[in-house]
């Protein structure tokens, strides 16, 4: 990565600390792994939620196994994950719109401050380049029924067919910025759905997370998986397999090949995450260090 990107990402990575610390919020960054195919760059709590975020410079760089690991460790971890990112194919993010990138929100800096310290709500949502509005359909008929109005009446009011304004009623159709305008003109505001940023991760099914990379990750995952655990294997966060059953949430930190001091960093970051979210964090450097894991399940 070019040294001048580079340091712009990192003023990205400060600012968006800088916001959300704004109200007292705990938050830490992630340092490690470094590089761009890392899942994880910053993490959110207070008492009513947590966020997990992945900063990037264009939202177009974001690469399927990073978005897929940071669904993953937001699911297990029950965080809301969402991307800040200053550029959307090449053009500046835009302060009043939500973005979907590969089933992830991604907003901008200034976006994000207004929802989360200004209590904005933002009603535009972009997905693959087109704009869409939501409308409240219990609202929207409401006022349609108060105002006298059938569903034909609004067709001709939007130039759509009948059982378009019916699927709008049913909340299975969002609107064109045009036609949501128009609605509005005869309904008011009161009808807009606002774009919920923080929503609960969800996996696909053809979404599959990395295989384990070591005969020692694949006992400990199979020990795991047959104690109840539903496991996953991460490779792009400083945590390397995470386990859940019910209430009760593990984290698994793996030497590998790495240095004594990467190794030190890595538990480093790892450890901002464990103590953010409360959860339980084994280190492992070798065979031995799998004794503490059995004999806690047991």
């Amino acid at each position: 990565m070019p040294h001048k990107l580079r340091k712009e990402l990192e003023e990205l990575v400060e600012e968006t600390y800088r916001v959300l610390r704004c109200k007292g919020r705990r938050v830490e960054i992630i340092w490690y792994p470094q590089g761009s195919s890392k899942a994880l760059d910053l993490i959110s709590v207070d008492k009513e939620k947590r966020i997990f975020i992945r900063i990037v410079y264009d939202s177009h760089d974001l690469g399927r196994g990073g978005v897929l690991e940071l669904k993953a460790t937001a699911k297990m971890l029950n965080a809301s994950p969402i991307v800040v990112s200053a550029y959307v194919n090449g053009f500046e993010a835009e302060e009043d719109v939500i973005y979907e990138r590969h089933g992830l929100n991604v907003v901008s800096v200034t976006a994000l401050k207004n929802i989360v310290n200004n209590d904005e709500n933002l009603y535009i949502y972009n997905v693959r380049g087109t704009y869409t509005i939501k409308i409240d359909p219990i609202k929207l008929k409401k006022k349609r029924e108060e105002l006298g109005l059938s569903l034909g009446d609004v067709a001709n009011l939007l130039g759509v067919s009948r059982k378009t304004v019916y699927e709008y009623e049913k909340g299975t159709m969002n609107l064109s910025i045009e036609k949501a305008t128009r609605l509005v003109e005869v309904f008011g505001e009161e009808i807009l759905e606002p774009v919920e940023l923080f929503k609960e991760p969800r996996l696909k099914d053809n979404e599959v997370l990395s295989k384990p990379d070591t005969k020692l990750e694949e006992e400990i995952i199979t020990f795991l998986e047959k104690h109840g655990f539903h496991v996953c294997h991460l490779r792009r966060t400083p945590i390397d397999v995470l386990a859940k059953s019910g209430n009760k949430i593990m984290s698994i930190i793996l030497k590998h090949l790495l240095s004594s001091r990467r190794f030190r960093l890595k538990i480093n970051e790892a450890e901002k995450i464990i103590r953010a979210t409360n959860i339980k964090g084994y280190i492992v450097s070798s065979e031995d260090d799998i004794k503490e894991i059995k004999h806690d399940i047991n």
